[in-house]
């Protein structure tokens, strides 16, 4: 059994930071892959790079699972499709929308891998109703360090499954993944949209909406006092036939428009006056538009797919993405101490979204019932003196930072089981490991 060629090269996730140079391999199969974790004493599988921080990076060696990305079977009585864990979630959505076929959870990307879903426990503008990715998962076969394979279910190796959703790849290898899919009649969403003028009266909404199949809120961050928190909130539905216009295809979405960000600015296009800019013209100019609206799949869910390397615009020097769940008892105080905390420090995040969440389904799993708010900022060494005063605030009142989000923290929030995770991984193997756990101690 060979064992594919590794290449040094730089490795970063999708904020930018940190970046490394480490040792890259491309397994294409099973046996590759099985060839890789018997010679490696240390080593983290990675999906297509779309977490933001160093969860998928290891200077020793890191997997792309890329390769495997096949279509191994669907059940159209059930909905359980079976696919590699190294397939993108854009993939899926190319042929299975047509069929009449949606994934259950979606994150704001569609260039995700099924692997990295599983790992991270995605959770999307649906969270607060139907939960996150894991709960969808019907059995998951994930490879060990000896290449055996372990097929896990709620029946068979249930501790296996649970430590593994939301686990951050540091149980095993994530080969192939069966998760049920929903049903839809069109490729349509049926969007509403509401201003708020406040934290208060956001929150307010999402709790009035919390019926709705999908909500999120945009946040300006720059807004102060009676004005802190205000939001537009975005509602949505699957549409149905009936609600097309004459002549719309129901399963076809017409070609989307794309931009592509060829290069990255001397410094960062989306903080200070920029970013302030925006915050300042996107509140108002929602305000006029059409309150209820038919817009297709791709724009409702992935508007920032459209720009190709957007992240870019952060500069040189890349971004960190902070993103928190604070319980149900103290959500309140605590996004608004966040917000005020980040808008006192003159840092204010030119892209924040807040949401409702319920409880995920794995053991590491972000998600609890609660509100989540998530803010973008320029990594520097003033970004990270606010994330520990944010961390402050985070610890105070119960909350969680997501790990798929995470780049700097020192200690992981005691609102996560990391004893109980800590105690599975070493009666395991700790030969999966990366940056992230190794900076948490995981």
């Amino acid at each position: 059994m060979s064992i594919p060629p590794g290449t040094r090269t730089k490795l970063c996730g999708f904020g930018r930071y940190p970046t490394i140079t480490g040792r890259l391999v491309a397994a294409r199969d099973r046996a590759e892959l099985s060839a890789v974790l018997q010679a490696e004493p240390s080593l983290i599988a990675r999906g297509n790079g779309r977490s933001y921080g160093d969860a998928a990076l290891n200077a020793d060696c890191v997997v792309s699972m890329l390769g495997l990305n096949r279509f191994v079977d669907f059940d159209a009585a059930t909905g359980v499709l079976v696919c590699e864990a190294g397939i993108l979630l854009a993939e899926i959505l190319q042929v299975m929308v047509p069929r009449g076929w949606f994934p259950p959870v979606s994150p704001g990307t569609q260039y995700v891998t099924v692997g990295g879903m599983v790992a991270a426990d995605v959770h999307g503008k649906n969270a607060h109703r139907d939960g996150t990715f894991g709960q969808y998962v019907e059995w998951l076969e994930l490879m060990q360090q000896d290449g055996t394979i372990k097929r896990c279910s709620r029946t068979r190796y249930p501790a296996w499954l649970h430590a593994t959703i939301g686990g951050m790849g540091l149980t095993g290898v994530i080969v192939t993944v069966a998760f049920r899919m929903i049903a839809i009649r069109t490729a349509w969403i049926h969007r509403e949209l509401y201003t708020a003028v406040g934290l208060g009266a956001a929150m307010e909404l999402l709790d009035r909406h919390a019926g709705r199949h999908y909500t999120a809120a945009w946040v300006d961050c720059h807004a102060r006092g009676k004005a802190l928190g205000r939001a537009v909130l975005f509602c949505g539905e699957h549409a149905e036939v009936a609600a097309l216009p004459p002549g719309t295809a129901a399963l076809h979405i017409p070609q989307r428009w794309t931009a592509t960000v060829p290069l990255t600015p001397p410094c960062s296009l989306l903080s200070g006056f920029c970013g302030r800019l925006f915050n300042e013209l996107y509140y108002p100019l929602n305000r006029l538009k059409v309150r209820q609206q038919l817009v297709d799949y791709q724009r409702f869910f992935y508007p920032l797919d459209a720009i190709t390397g957007w992240h870019r615009l952060y500069g040189p020097r890349g971004f960190c993405q902070y993103q928190c769940v604070f319980p149900d008892a103290t959500s309140h105080r605590g996004v608004r101490a966040v917000l005020q905390a980040q808008a006192a420090s003159g840092q204010a995040s030119p892209l924040a979204v807040l949401k409702r969440l319920s409880a995920g389904s794995g053991l590491m799993s972000f998600a609890m019932p609660g509100y989540t708010l998530a803010m973008d900022y320029v990594a520097s060494e003033s970004t990270f003196t606010l994330f520990r005063s944010l961390d402050a605030i985070v610890a105070e009142h119960g909350g969680r930072i997501y790990l798929a989000k995470d780049s700097r923290a020192d200690e992981i929030a005691a609102g996560y089981p990391v004893e109980q995770f800590r105690h599975f991984r070493k009666a395991v193997d700790m030969r999966f490991n990366s940056l992230l756990a190794e900076r948490l101690r995981l």
